[in-house]
Parts: structure tokens; sequence; C-alpha cells
């Protein structure tokens, strides 16, 4: 991407200021008030995803992001069966509940998977394909979580589903939806300034206020809807449901789902969808012997096996794996990240070895 420069003059008749000014800025967190006023959350149906406040800061460290699909420790007395009984009942519910309000929400939010021929005149698949790996290689260097960067990609598709936008300025939109989703999803700690931002995409002095008008422009677009369930969050569900905690299975579960996000087949696929297969596949290549006698495992495997889509969704995602290990090995940022020793070198299996079959 070349750099932006002079990018406010540019887009001064674009993106006006908004009355009141625009949010922006690590001082600036986006206000609790916003979030409550939302249609996407309800606390009575989903208590278990608090808003992102300094009072309620997730400190996980991306090495360590496995350890979120990881059971609640058993209640203290492990001796009284009627205790734990009734605490198993209740994660059990809370799970289930939460899995339906995101199923939900997923249909509500789904971005238009025709929007390169609806919506954008001057945006093709390709384009959207650079944007994304942009998108993807600032947020490594920005060490943003997994959850953010999955979750800034769902605002980049769900912002051009709606709003024309000159090819000029995707690499603007790329840097914003970073922004968002950082203040939204990571801690405090994990959060990073616009001066920051700037500097790892590489825009000029000038593009400071610009910003701020496309990330105002962003949340009015989204209608401030920014708890959005992506391909991760349903992978989180999956392995909890199947009760597989190998950290090299999650890790390659999401090296997958990561490599499907740079296709824009991916658009045409529910991200449940997508969450379960990469899920399947991972387990059926890192624990083929073990998943056998998982009855979740098993009726799951049944479900996709009856399922058209889901055999075209393999084959779009064996294709983009493909592409990925052959054609772009060299210089690809998933496969530079997921195979260092922190994530347990899970690029380094062939794709030969990976079993698709459902």
């Amino acid at each position: 991407m070349a750099r932006a420069h002079n990018t406010q003059r540019d887009m001064a008749h674009v993106f006006k200021p908004e009355p009141g000014g625009a949010l922006g800025g690590k001082e600036n967190i986006i206000p609790r008030k916003i979030f409550r006023n939302t249609h996407d959350i309800s606390r009575s149906i989903l208590p278990t995803l608090p808003i992102r406040t300094a009072t309620t800061k997730r400190q996980l460290a991306p090495e360590k992001e496995y350890t979120m699909i990881s059971s609640k420790k058993h209640a203290a007395d492990h001796d009284s069966v009627q205790t734990k009984s009734k605490k198993d009942t209740c994660d059990a519910f809370t799970l289930e509940h939460e899995l339906m309000h995101s199923l939900r929400l997923e249909r509500e939010l789904m971005p238009a998977p025709d929007y390169f021929h609806t919506i954008q005149k001057n945006i093709t698949e390709e384009n959207r394909s650079i944007a994304v790996r942009y998108q993807i290689r600032c947020a490594y260097e920005l060490q943003m979580s997994s959850a953010a960067t999955f979750m800034s990609v769902a605002y980049l598709d769900r912002f051009l589903s709606a709003y024309p936008l000159d090819r000029r300025y995707m690499s603007m939109l790329c840097a914003v939806s970073l922004y968002v989703a950082s203040k939204f999803e990571d801690t405090l700690d994990k959060q990073f300034d616009l001066s920051l931002l700037m500097e790892v995409c590489e825009f000029g002095d000038k593009a400071r206020q610009t910003i701020l008008h496309l990330e105002g422009k962003l949340l009015k677009t989204l209608d401030y809807r920014l708890c959005q369930p992506t391909s991760k969050s349903f992978l989180v569900f999956f392995f909890k449901n199947s009760g597989m905690f190998d950290d090299k299975t999650y890790y390659f579960a999401l090296f997958m789902a990561q490599i499907f996000q740079t296709d824009c087949a991916c658009l045409k696929y529910m991200p449940s969808l997508i969450g379960k297969l990469v899920g399947w596949i991972s387990i059926n290549t890192c624990n083929k012997v073990e998943w056998c006698h998982n009855q979740y495992l098993t009726s799951q495997v049944a479900e996709l096996r009856s399922s058209d889509v889901a055999k075209y969704c393999i084959r779009d995602l064996q294709r983009s794996i493909e592409y990925e290990k052959k054609n772009e090995a060299n210089d690809s940022e998933i496969i530079l990240r997921f195979a260092s020793n922190a994530y347990l070198n899970v690029a380094d299996i062939n794709t030969d070895s990976i079993h698709f079959d459902i």
C-alpha cells in the first residue's frame, strides 16, 4: 500500500466533520452509555459479554488466548455432588443462550456478499483481499488480539456493504476499522493511541483529523452495533462444546480461519459455519484418534455431511489455504505469524496432511 499523504485535503469532500466533534483517541474511549443503547446487547439474554471498560477489562496475552476456551473452574467443594451439578447446569444454560444470541446476531449483521456489484463500483474483490492482508499485517504490528483482528475485518465488510467508497481510501478504512475494534475488544493496556496507528499504517500527520472523522462515519454506518460474532467467536463455542482444549488444535483452526478471511469467498458463508468447519478440520487433523468417541463431534459431523453449503465452504476454504501456502509462502504475514514458536509452528503442517473430508 502506498503511503497516504495529504489525505485530509483529498477526503474533505467525502468525510465531513460530524457535529460535536469526532470520537477518537485513547482518552476518548467510546462511552459505555452508547453500547447500552444499542440493539445487539441484551444483558438479560447475554450477561457473559461485558462492555470493555477499565473495570471489566480482560487480561489475556495473545499467546494465551487459547485459555478462553477452557471450561470454568469447578466449585470449591468438590465433594458436594449437588453443588457441582447445580453449577454445571447453570454453565450449560449460559453457554446455550450465548450461542443462540450469537446465531441470531450474525444473521442481522451479515455483510452483503455481493456488495462489489451493488454498492462498490470502484472496488473489486482483489482490492478487498489486498486490503484485508494489509489490515492483518498492521494488526500484528500493533499486537492486537485475534478477536479484535477478526472483528476489524467484519467492520470493514459491513461498512463497504452500506457506504460507497473510493478505492484510494481503502487503507484508511482498514486503519479506522482496526482502531475501533481495538477500543471495543482489547484491554486498555493493549490499546494503542492514534499516533502509533498512523505510524504503523504509514499515514502522514495531516491525516489525523480525517481518521477521526472517518471513525465517526464508521460508527454511524454500523449504527454503533460493535458487538459482532465472528468465525473466531464460533470457533471458541465449538471447542467449548467439544471439550477439545489442545492449544495446537486451537491455533491451527485460527490459522485456517484467518487465511479464509482474505478470500472474498468467505462472504458467502455464515461465520458460524466457518468456525465449525475450521474447528472440525483442525481436530480431525491434530487429534484424529481422540474425537471418535466424542458424542458432540459425532453429531456435528453428521450435520455437516448433510449440508451442501458446508461442502462448498470446505472447497473454497481448501482453495484459499492452498493458494496461501503455494503462492504467498515467502511473504505471507499469516504464515510468518503462525509459524513462530509462539504459535507452535502450526503453519508447518502440509496441505496434503489436512483432512477436509466430512
